[in-house]
């Protein structure tokens, strides 16, 4: 990114829903009553970042794997759970069918290899800083229960 990705994130979802964490590179997005965290926005960044790597990758909790059965063909399994998302992939669609949250997207120009393994509570700040260490330039988004909130880092 030739921007600063906090500047970024705050012009795509507005800078009243980007909030704050003990790790600099990542940030909490929420919405409040007045100030909503809305789809449009949620698609609006999924999709600027989608066109900005070349490789869009998805983690589904192994209980939310009958949302990959009702897109089979589509995606492609990389590993237990670990999704590769085609970049012709409809956002929107991707969006409605990511509506129970507890998922982790990966946006990134390296392959993900089968050894690849997520590190429990990645959508902790401090785990997801971890996971960003040592790699090219990456984006993640990780959605939290019921996908109220989501947490966004990227690598320094």
């Amino acid at each position: 990114m030739t921007r600063n990705p906090r500047t970024v994130i705050d012009q795509i979802v507005g800078s009243q829903v980007v909030h704050a964490t003990n790790v600099p590179n990542v940030v909490l997005l929420k919405g409040t009553f007045l100030k909503r965290f809305d789809e449009p926005k949620r698609i609006a960044l999924i999709s600027h970042l989608g066109r900005l790597y070349s490789k869009t990758y998805l983690y589904l909790n192994s209980l939310d794997e009958d949302v990959f059965k009702e897109t089979t063909g589509h995606w492609q399994l990389i590993s237990a759970g670990l999704f590769l998302i085609p970049n012709d992939q409809d956002v929107p669609l991707l969006y409605h069918q990511l509506y129970r949250g507890n998922w982790l997207l990966l946006f990134r120009n390296q392959v993900i290899g089968e050894d690849f393994r997520l590190p429990e509570g990645f959508g902790n700040p401090d785990v997801m800083q971890q996971l960003l260490l040592g790699t090219d330039e990456q984006f993640s988004i990780a959605s939290g229960p019921d996908d109220s909130e989501w947490t966004v880092g990227w690598s320094q």
